[in-house]
């Protein structure tokens, strides 16, 4: 025996979710602008000058695990830029298994995705990933974050900041990612699969107690002439 209106509740059941078929569209179009000869010099993945950017990232601490470290987002200078800024504690959680503590971490939001199933960013046509910064003086890791098997395996590549007012642009090769589980370097490393790419990150966990401040500018996947790590401290354009 039928239901009555089950043929409306089945007709609604197949409307796409809310801005699935512009996010399809967007990347569609995406694709073919990539298909060429040439490979294009870079790709903007995060312009933090625009406020839909600054809001597509987030924040965690150790105090997920008991510790006392604590972070947050802000605006930085002028409303154009991201401010991962916070405090790093080593102290260790009272009463707890937890054998060390200390980590901040900021990254990008896994993005909604399309017709095509869950968003990732195909950066195969590029080789290494730009962020233009201004840090404090303390040692940074980048974290790329795949859509892989294990849920706990990153990618992560060191990043030096120098403090004061100068902006850098660091430049790390895709090359030098190292495959890492629960924060350890797997004895087995596999191949960072850029045309699966999730999430990007930025963690903090120096071993240094005190307070931090890293301002992010933007984030662009980049053809390198040279396949090294730079870290310039020469001033960007912004």
């Amino acid at each position: 025996k039928s239901i009555g209106g089950s043929s409306s509740l089945v007709a609604m059941s197949r409307v796409p979710p809310p801005g699935i078929l512009q996010r399809t569209a967007d990347l569609l179009r995406k694709r073919v602008k990539n298909v060429s000869l040439e490979r294009p010099a870079s790709e903007e993945l995060f312009d933090f000058g625009h406020a839909e950017h600054r809001a597509q990232w987030l924040v965690s601490s150790d105090k997920s695990i008991g510790g006392s470290s604590s972070c947050s987002l802000a605006d930085g200078e002028d409303g154009k830029h991201l401010l991962f800024h916070g405090h790093l504690s080593t102290l260790l959680p009272a009463n707890s298994r937890v054998k060390q503590s200390g980590f901040c971490l900021a990254r990008s939001k896994i993005q909604a995705g399309t017709l095509f199933g869950k968003h990732r960013w195909d950066l195969s046509h590029y080789n290494g990933l730009e962020f233009v910064l201004r840090g404090d003086g303390r040692t940074y890791v980048a974290n790329l974050q795949t859509d892989g098997l294990q849920t706990d395996d990153l990618f992560q590549a060191f990043i030096y900041t120098r403090g004061g007012p100068h902006w850098q642009r660091v430049q790390i090769p895709f090359a030098d990612f190292l495959l890492t589980n629960m924060g350890y370097v797997q004895n087995e490393q596999i191949m960072l699969n850029t045309k699966a790419i999730t999430s990007i990150g930025l963690l903090l966990a120096d071993k240094v107690d005190g307070d931090f401040s890293l301002e992010l500018a933007c984030i662009r996947a980049v053809n390198m002439r040279k396949l090294l790590s730079n870290m310039s401290v020469d001033e960007p354009t912004l």
